[in-house]
């Protein structure tokens, strides 16, 4: 059983996500996180949630970004560190009903857990995840002036905001991103 939730983020905007419930009362939760321009329905998100269901463990996936939702975030006025707030966000507003939180991060989704606050978390799952270098990640990209944004050309053209740029080049290594983590990891 599935069900659309919305949860408010303290700058007040919305995550929109979709719970699914397992046909046992489960006391462990996982939460899907997409990657770089991805969203919460991707097959391997979608079919991921369904099998944990079928397992016995409740689910949660959500868009980092929703442009078609009120108040949802959109693409280019995010930036990894706040998507790691928002994986915060969701996580503290399934605390208390779960004894154990397990969290996936696809693709640029397994950056974005490095910024989540592992305190409430039991243990990461990093899913094909993705790391690139400052400078293969900005090299593509061109700055337009009337938009005052970055295009990203990858046969379709992607605004970036200026703040997930800015960001990006002064992203340290993930090595030393991935010394910080204190929880039980699966790479």
């Amino acid at each position: 059983m599935e069900k659309e939730l919305k949860i408010k983020t303290a700058d007040h905007k919305l995550i929109y996500g979709t719970f699914g419930a397992s046909k046992v009362r489960a006391d462990t939760l996982v939460i899907f996180v997409h990657g770089y321009t991805g969203h919460q329905n991707e097959h391997i998100l979608f079919n991921g949630a369904r099998f944990l269901t079928e397992k016995g463990f409740d689910t949660f996936r959500f868009n980092l970004y929703a442009g078609e939702g009120k108040n949802a975030r959109h693409f280019r006025d995010t930036k990894i560190s706040l998507h790691g707030e928002d994986i915060t966000t969701v996580a503290k507003h399934f605390r208390k009903k779960y004894k154990k939180i397990y969290i996936i991060g696809h693709s640029y989704g397994g950056v974005s857990l490095l910024f989540a606050d592992q305190s409430i978390i039991e243990g990461f799952i990093f899913w094909d995840a993705s790391y690139i270098n400052p400078k293969d990640a900005t090299e593509n990209l061109k700055y337009d002036k009337n938009l005052d944004a970055y295009i990203l050309d990858w046969g379709m053209g992607i605004i970036v905001g200026k703040g997930f740029i800015n960001e990006l080049k002064k992203f340290q290594s993930c090595s030393n991103l991935i010394k910080k983590i204190t929880s039980p990891c699966f790479l």
